[in-house]
């Protein structure tokens, strides 16, 4: 429902420039900056409905009073359709449960940007990332019975009223949708990364080639049990691109003549070398896995 509304209220706006127009006048009414109700979703969803939350909290005390102002037939955005859309986002948006869970869907979505933000941060590593993992899914255990700071803020207050607007009275649906939704979360969340931590910390080790042996003979098996755990962790993952095979390829691709050639490399036109070796490497593993 929620994300019904916030679509909702963006293209109530988008689509007309008259209900812009009045948004502003409403926004210097209310002496608040000016912010145009953005669209949730898109590749980048977390951003996008933080971005949304922000602004609409922020514009709350704006929008709500457009819309009940264009209630009124003698109003210039006065008209019969807008009006009866209005008038319905105008209920859930003066709806106790729908104003708590907006707060803290906003918890929520911050706890999650900024594990978002790390997973895409060139220099991060994976005990970093682990443990933020970690720390996100007991956040998000503690907001199971504690609020988080935007939601704190009005129920530690008069929590029938918001921005000065009085909501209507609560339910239990609140209580539901919080349960329902961080369960949901952290559930995935241990699905997905914790309970395969173990595994992935213990065989990571192979991913480094600094640890690789610099000589073939003798360690035939180097490296083949930390590359198939590695491959099982991450099976569902890697099946769609068969990047199963290639990695259980790894140590096959160590048996390419001129391997022993990148052992100790330490100048410019090693590396060069080591560059080429391993598109060697590449073009092998892609004739086995045809």
């Amino acid at each position: 429902m929620v994300d019904l509304l916030l679509l909702g209220i963006y293209l109530f706006f988008e689509k007309s420039s008259l209900n812009r127009s009045m948004l502003k006048r409403a926004h210097d009414i209310c002496q608040v900056p000016f912010l145009v109700p953005t669209r949730v979703g898109g590749t980048r969803w977390l951003q996008h409905m933080l971005q949304v939350l922000e602004h609409l909290l922020k514009s709350y005390k704006a929008i709500v009073l457009h819309m009940q102002q264009i209630q009124n037939p003698d109003d210039p955005a006065y008209h019969k359709d807008s009006s009866r859309k209005a008038k319905n986002y105008l209920l859930l948006l003066t709806s106790a449960d729908i104003a708590q869970y907006l707060h803290l869907l906003l918890d929520v979505v911050r706890c999650l940007g900024g594990l978002s933000g790390l997973f895409q941060h060139g220099q991060t590593n994976i005990f970093v990332i682990v443990n933020e993992i970690q720390t996100a899914v007991d956040v998000l255990n503690k907001y199971l019975t504690w609020p988080g700071p935007s939601l704190r803020r009005i129920m530690e207050g008069d929590t029938t009223m918001l921005q000065g607007e009085k909501l209507s009275c609560r339910s239990n649906t609140f209580k539901t949708a919080r349960c329902d939704m961080l369960t949901s979360l952290i559930s995935c969340l241990n699905k997905r990364f914790i309970d395969k931590v173990s595994t992935i910390l213990q065989n990571a080790w192979i991913l480094n080639f600094k640890l690789w042996s610099a000589e073939y003979s003798g360690n035939e098996d180097f490296g083949d049990s930390a590359v198939q755990a590695l491959a099982q962790a991450l099976e569902k993952t890697l099946m769609g691109a068969e990047l199963v095979r290639l990695m259980l390829n790894v140590v096959l691709a160590r048996r390419v003549d001129g391997y022993t050639h990148t052992a100790g490399c330490s100048t410019v036109e090693d590396l060069d070398d080591n560059t080429e070796l391993n598109e060697e490497h590449i073009q092998e593993m892609l004739v086995q896995m045809q």
